[in-house]
């Protein structure tokens, strides 16, 4: 049996790959299975919804990267903050102010990734339609999400 895959490139229309494989693991009637690599994704189908999801994991990835160069900056703080204490052997008025803006400024951003960026959360549309959920967890595997969000130093 033939399959028909399509899938988006870096252009902004889609293309359509049919490849006629005997060896084929599903029929014409059912989807083709979701790829997910490094390089590229394959949906079943391009609409709205597919875009809905790969959308929100790599503004996650975007955003756990902008999150991260901000908590280097606060960790470069703390230990300034933390040199100047072992140094001077107390922490100067400036730099208590310093110490607990940079722990609020911490605290602010784990609480934008979890609330408003979603990062513990499923995507709404993976949630809510089963055949988003291997695209959806594809991409987190793919652009190591988790990984990179228990690894932020807060």
């Amino acid at each position: 049996g033939g399959t028909t895959t399509t899938s988006s490139s870096s252009s902004p229309s889609s293309s359509t790959t049919t490849s006629s494989s005997s060896s084929s693991t599903f029929d014409n009637t059912e989807s083709p299975p979701e790829i997910v690599t490094g390089d590229y994704c394959i949906v079943p189908e391009l609409n709205m919804k597919a875009v809905d999801v790969i959308s929100n994991v790599m503004a996650q990835s975007v955003a756990l990267d902008s999150y991260n160069d901000t908590v280097d900056e606060l960790l470069a703080d703390f230990e300034r903050i933390n040199k100047a204490v072992v140094q001077e052997g107390n922490l100067a008025t400036v730099d208590r102010d310093k110490l607990f803006k940079a722990v609020a400024a911490n605290n602010s951003i784990f609480i934008e990734m979890v609330s408003k960026v979603g990062i513990k959360d499923r995507i709404d549309t993976a949630w809510n339609l089963s055949q988003y959920e291997d695209v959806s967890q594809g991409l987190i595997e793919e652009f190591d999400i988790e990984q990179r969000f228990e690894h932020i130093e807060f």
